[in-house]
């Protein structure tokens, strides 16, 4: 069996580390400055995407300071000692990443199951691949969009960052020490890993098609090494590797980073473009993958290299204690804020948060991170001194209480590496346990129709003050449609409505999605005329060629209606909506507006109604606003609508006969 030092990798020169004493490791304090400005971004777009467009993009940031900082580390160690330790190194990465990943997968899917029900059988199917830290591969190969998913998203989702990284974490050593192996040049060393940069951008542009979830671009590790080797660009551009003469006591590998002092005017400019792109950017402009992303990469690479240069000022306005503080919980903050939020904000809400609502959500997330800082992250740094800790705990508090919650620290990775364990091996029906247990926490939506409803009026919704303000004038007995806006080339004339039994004569024709299929089976007895072609999964870029398709078999009806949007509006929302206007050429065309919280709906909706203002035969069905406050017209998932009289599909069919009929 191979000993642990004859498996370490060594360099040609033996007596190297002889020569250049290991150097103290320095902490950059503008880093926790650049970690809290991430964070903050991460958080705020995953709260609500309207609150900042662009938090996304901390990831990015992340990205850099995470290359950045594991050059420097492998840097430090071939230059100063001549030799690598893989083992040692990949080890203490597990060792960091581990623990807590295995905590959160156990204590989110134990939340989801006493809260959010819907959210447990995707806490179930991501746990394995989360644990292997290969989640971001298996949501490319399910084609799981980020920014825009049908359904609840999985509490374990934001598992990705991390499998991009402890994949990046054990290939980048290996490429970095064939580099010094080779014996190559600094500039030559630093040209190759440049054109590493470049050839991921290019893999990113090649392989992002806008007409499709964008999930193979958005996670590969192939695809986002370039915003990693950004930061991996600027640790080799700032450490010396000239050698010490023999016996000097001189530390003359260590970071220099006043060789790239830009001075403080020079770092406000990427500060500044950094907290613009956070304001202005969306998830949906497709330039973000044609060289956007490498884009934010430089600029913070830019703040990273002028920020830790002593006393510039932006490094110390990154250093201030509220940032630092925040910067030191950030990787805990990052685990906790997503099931987190997931459960404190179900997606069957259907009202906003009240200001208040956002107060207290803020302290449970801060409290839960500390915990979670001080039980898990923080122990697993002080796990080297545990032997001091135990000497020292006769006599003093403090590390008597240190190493109590040492103990519990252990005896949580344990329960939860058994729940964790349990979840992943069990062959249970997950899906039929949430579903028992959501009809415990919400007993309406378990009601089940035997048969579709026949021959009877729909309920119907108060109606809005936009949508009677909207009510067009006509001719007696012509049916005059009522929703927010009608187009205005609606002919209604031969439609009949018959009150008694809630049947309309109109014949639209329906290209939906899965939303409006839950309402199929009142529409099939109520509006018995209209063609209804449903399809799980479609996205309003596919309207066009369906409308296309159902002209050549003859569906040539008077007015259509596109109730998509709802998975995917594509990357340029208001452009799709434009596309299926110009595809029925002038014809009466009705847009639905959508629900559903896994998406930046606000900004899908925006485009709808922009699109419909420049249109005159274009109109709005608002299932937004109708829904507003009537949780019970959902499933856990906070889109499709559950059945029975009064639910959602009734009060989603009832819209529809509305904006036809006038009933």
């Amino acid at each position: 069996m191979t000993s642990p030092r004859s498996a370490r990798i060594a360099s040609s020169s033996q007596h190297h580390s002889q020569n250049n004493p290991k150097p103290t490791s320095t902490h950059f304090t503008a880093i926790d400055g650049l970690r809290a400005l991430a964070i903050l971004g991460v958080v705020s777009y995953h709260a609500r995407p309207s609150l900042l467009r662009g938090g996304f993009l901390g990831v990015t940031i992340f990205f850099v300071i995470s290359g950045f900082l594991i050059t420097r580390s492998v840097a430090t160690e071939i230059n100063h000692t001549g030799t690598f330790s893989y083992g040692t190194y990949a080890a203490k990465r597990l060792k960091r990443l581990v623990p807590p990943v295995v905590v959160v997968i156990a204590l989110t899917t134990l939340g989801a199951y006493l809260t959010a029900p819907g959210l447990l059988p995707k806490a179930q199917s991501d746990a394995l691949p989360s644990l292997l830290f290969v989640g971001n591969w298996v949501n490319i190969f399910r084609h799981v969009s980020y920014f825009a998913a049908a359904g609840l998203p999985s509490p374990l989702t934001h598992l990705w960052f991390l499998g991009v990284l402890m994949q990046f974490y054990l290939l980048w050593p290996l490429v970095m020490f064939a580099l010094y192996r080779a014996k190559l040049p600094r500039g030559i060393r630093i040209n190759i890993v440049a054109i590493l940069t470049l050839a991921s951008t290019i893999a990113m542009a090649l392989l992002f098609n806008p007409n499709a979830t964008g999930s193979r671009s958005y996670y590969g590790l192939d695809t986002r090494a370039a915003e990693l080797l950004t930061g991996a660009l600027l640790a080799m551009l700032i450490t010396d590797h000239r050698q010490s003469p023999k016996g000097s006591n001189s530390d003359s590998h260590r970071i220099q980073p006043h060789h790239l002092d830009f001075g403080d005017a020079l770092a406000l400019m990427p500060l500044t473009l950094l907290i613009v792109a956070f304001i202005v950017a969306q998830s949906s402009w497709t330039v973000l993958y044609f060289g956007g992303y490498l884009v934010v990469a430089l600029l913070t690479t830019l703040l990273l290299a002028a920020a830790i240069v002593p006393g510039n000022r932006v490094g110390r306005a990154l250093s201030v204690c509220p940032l630092r503080y925040i910067g030191s919980r950030s990787f805990s903050l990052y685990l906790v804020h997503y099931p987190m939020l997931e459960m404190m904000n179900p997606a069957t809400r259907t009202t906003k948060l009240a200001w208040w609502e956002w107060i207290v959500q803020a302290l449970m997330l801060w409290a839960a991170t500390e915990m979670f800082y001080q039980l898990i992250e923080r122990t697993i740094r002080l796990g080297a001194s545990s032997t001091r800790i135990k000497a020292r705990a006769k006599h003093d508090v403090r590390a008597i209480a240190l190493r109590f919650v040492q103990v519990c620290r252990r005896i949580i990775i344990v329960l939860c590496t058994l729940g964790t364990v349990l979840l992943c091996v069990l062959p249970l029906d997950w899906g039929a346990i949430a579903q028992a247990r959501s009809a415990q926490l919400r007993p309406a939506t378990a009601k089940v129709e035997a048969t579709p409803a026949q021959n009877h009026s729909a309920p119907k919704p108060a109606d809005k003050p936009a949508q009677q303000a909207n009510q067009q004038t006509s001719n007696a007995g012509t049916l005059v449609p009522v929703a927010e806006k009608v187009p205005n080339n609606l002919d209604t004339s031969g439609w009949t409505y018959d009150a008694s039994t809630g049947v309309c004569s109109a014949d639209p024709l329906i290209i939906s999605d899965s939303v409006e299929m839950g309402a199929q089976r009142v529409l099939v007895n109520t509006m018995p005329n209209a063609v209804q072609d449903n399809e799980i999964g479609r996205s309003l870029t596919a309207f066009p060629s369906t409308y296309q398709q159902h002209l050549a078999a003859g569906d040539n009806k008077r007015v259509v209606i596109a109730a998509l949007g709802t998975n995917s509006a594509g990357a340029n929302p208001e452009q799709s909506f434009e596309d299926a206007v110009g595809a029925v050429k002038g014809k009466p065309l009705y847009f639905i507006t959508v629900r559903n919280p896994a998406m930046n709906q606000d900004a899908v909706n925006a485009a709808m109604r922009a699109v419909a203002a420049r249109h005159k035969n274009v109109g709005i069905m608002d299932w937004y606003g109708l829904s507003e406050g009537h949780s019970e017209y959902f499933y856990d998932d906070g889109v499709h609508l559950t059945i029975g009289a009064g639910l959602g599909r009734e009060a989603y069919s009832h819209m529809i006969i509305q904006a036809l009929c006038g009933q």
